[in-house]
């Protein structure tokens, strides 16, 4: 075991006087590292690797350039979850991330934020599926509440646009300002990061 000046504790191979190969990282603030390194950074190959944060949070899932990267289960100390895809130590591609307080949301994600095409399920039991950007509905998109359905184009979860038939016809149809018609949605809790 190799113990570091600042406190840090290291058992596992080296190359180059680097940590190489499979090996476990304790830092004076309580984390740990269990996994596979590649000189000097955390990075897996063939195996998942497990890093538990001094706040308690947990993540088990793979490692690139010593940043979460590929798949990977991340549990926030506060008890919401994400599993899905990770780039760079952010959310980045196809992923589930479930709120404590009962939301969860299930779609893409880009830079750690809800992007492109995603359902978002209320606990009060309301649904929207359809577009997000920058975590905010955007976009086409279908919100269903108590067994209606309000589809329409959606500007930072608020309803623009909503469709009507007319005459046989489907049109879209601006929503006036604060009208009997227009649709606010509750702002998403926001995520943790990465």
């Amino acid at each position: 075991m190799l113990t570091t000046a600042d406190g840090e504790r290291y058992e596992g191979g080296f190359k180059r006087d680097q940590r190489h190969g499979y090996g476990t990282l304790e830092s004076p603030d309580g984390s740990k590292y269990m996994g596979e390194w590649k000189l000097g950074e955390m990075h897996t190959e063939s195996k998942t690797a497990k890093l538990v944060n001094a706040d308690g949070s947990k993540y088990d899932g793979a490692f690139k350039d010593g940043a979460r990267s590929g798949h990977g289960k991340m549990v926030y100390s506060g008890g919401d979850s994400y599993v899905g895809n990770w780039r760079g130590g952010k959310k980045h591609g196809v992923g589930i991330y479930a709120w404590a307080r009962g939301q969860n949301f299930k779609g893409k994600w880009q830079d750690g934020k809800m992007h492109g095409n995603g359902t978002l399920a209320y606990p009060d039991g309301r649904v929207y599926e359809g577009g997000f950007m920058d975590n905010l509905p955007n976009g086409h998109g279908t919100l269903t509440a108590r067994g209606n359905k309000i589809t329409g184009k959606w500007q930072d979860g608020v309803l623009a646009q909503r469709w009507v038939a007319r005459e046989g016809q489907q049109h879209l149809e601006a929503i006036s300002g604060d009208g009997p018609d227009r649709v606010v949605l509750p702002l998403p809790a926001p995520a943790c990061e990465g």
